[in-house]
């Protein structure tokens, strides 16, 4: 679900407001289970979730998101999807660990006949829309989150600084349906909340 809230954060009209540590899936909130601290991690960028918002955050900065309009396109039950100016499409499903969403999507900012691409796929999820229609089927997997752009806009956010220092394989690693990849960040939350028990304990 942290992916979900991830791209509303940083894809909406808002300014995006991340909990520190939750770039590293740090969990925890009340005490006595409150967050670790960041700093024994060494700042760690090897886990999928950094890269996650390094795609969500560069593709707001390179395409200006907070300058532009938000129409929401499809909502129902399972499927959120809205667009941001003439050339990015949010959508997701809460149907995390369910079964697969299929929608067509009747209107959306993309011309007929658009190549369009999913930021997060490195030009491997691509569409071209009904040639007369401009239509198109959207496919999600359970808890997954796509972001739709022309096709040469992806090519030009892959080449710019925005996207300097993503690791597109561990990116993928934590897509769903494959068990995400550890980091740092993980295994010195796991440690503080066994020291924090363990104190507990002793009182």
């Amino acid at each position: 679900m942290s992916n979900l809230v991830a791209a509303v954060c940083c894809c909406a009209v808002s300014v995006p407001i991340i909990y520190y540590g939750g770039e590293h899936c740090f969990s925890g909130g009340d005490d006595p289970l409150n967050r670790a601290p960041l700093w024994p991690t060494a700042f760690d960028q090897s886990g999928a979730q950094f890269h996650w918002y390094q795609v969500l955050l560069g593709w707001r900065a390179f395409a200006a998101l907070a300058l532009l309009p938000l129409d929401m396109l499809l909502l129902d039950e399972s499927v959120m999807a809205f667009s941001r100016g003439a050339n990015t499409f949010v959508a997701l499903t809460n149907s995390v660990g369910g079964k697969p969403q299929t929608r067509t999507v009747a209107q959306s900012p993309f011309a007929p006949g658009a190549h369009i691409c999913n930021i997060f796929a490195q030009l491997q999820d691509c569409i071209v829309t009904d040639a007369q229609s401009g239509s198109w089927q959207l496919k999600l997997d359970g808890g997954e989150v796509k972001v739709y752009v022309p096709h040469v806009h992806a090519q030009s956010f892959l080449a710019s600084p925005h996207a300097a220092g993503i690791d597109w394989a561990v990116l993928a690693s934590g897509m769903p349906g494959r068990a995400p990849a550890a980091s740092a960040g993980s295994s010195v939350m796991r440690q503080h909340r066994q020291d924090k028990l363990h104190r507990i304990a002793l009182e």
